[in-house]
């Protein structure tokens, strides 16, 4: 079993993490753009995929018998044509036919669903690069807090995150407003933090 080396990250092995996150970042943005290209190009490819009755068993035999059902009903149709004193070219008919498509066969749905994809892809894609961007800057904060005293990583802490800056809306008096405690929570921690932060500063210069 090898030894587990516990001492502290030395400056220069902190410097080589953060450039080679940085590094994996820029990688990782480009392959998510790229995946966004190919998950456009796969719902191209399905919407102009056309489908032959016959490439499958079972709507091969769907088809056949709806011939047949459309061949009966057709001879019915003609015998009472004749009856009737109806011309057999003027008789009228049942018809049977296979859409290779479905609703994308149309042109102008074709162009709202292609419209819908791409929103939904850029909704992806900002999603995948802000979580990216998120990994990064953990891991950043993570290797940066290494070593850092007490003090300096309660500071840390205290920044404030999206919900904190984003609070949920209020209704009062009639009106909306911020959600006030999330203010007050986070301006009670910085100051904890600072106080301490300069609490030991006060006391290292003694």
């Amino acid at each position: 079993m090898q030894p587990v080396d516990d001492r502290p990250l030395t400056r220069n092995e902190r410097e080589d993490l953060l450039k080679v996150a940085r590094l994996r970042e820029r990688v990782a943005k480009s392959e998510a753009k790229r995946r966004a290209s190919e998950l456009l190009a796969d719902f191209e490819q399905q919407m102009a995929r056309q489908y032959s009755f016959d490439e499958n068993e079972i709507w091969a035999a769907a088809y056949q018998q709806a011939d047949q059902v459309v061949a009966g009903a057709n001879e019915t149709i003609r015998n009472e044509c004749a009856k009737l004193g109806i011309p057999p070219q003027f008789a009228p008919r049942i018809g049977s036919y296979w859409s290779s498509r479905g609703e994308n066969i149309v042109g102008a749905r074709r162009a709202e669903l292609r419209k819908v994809a791409r929103s939904r892809i850029e909704e992806i894609l900002k999603s995948a690069l802000e979580r990216i961007e998120r990994g990064l800057l953990e891991f950043q904060t993570s290797v940066l807090a290494i070593g850092m005293s007490g003090p300096a990583n309660a500071l840390l802490s205290a920044m404030p995150d999206v919900s904190d800056l984003m609070p949920k809306l209020v209704l009062q008096d009639g009106k909306l407003i911020g959600s006030p405690e999330v203010e007050h929570r986070f301006a009670g921690t910085a100051t904890t933090a600072a106080l301490s932060y300069a609490g030991e500063g006060a006391h290292a210069g003694r």
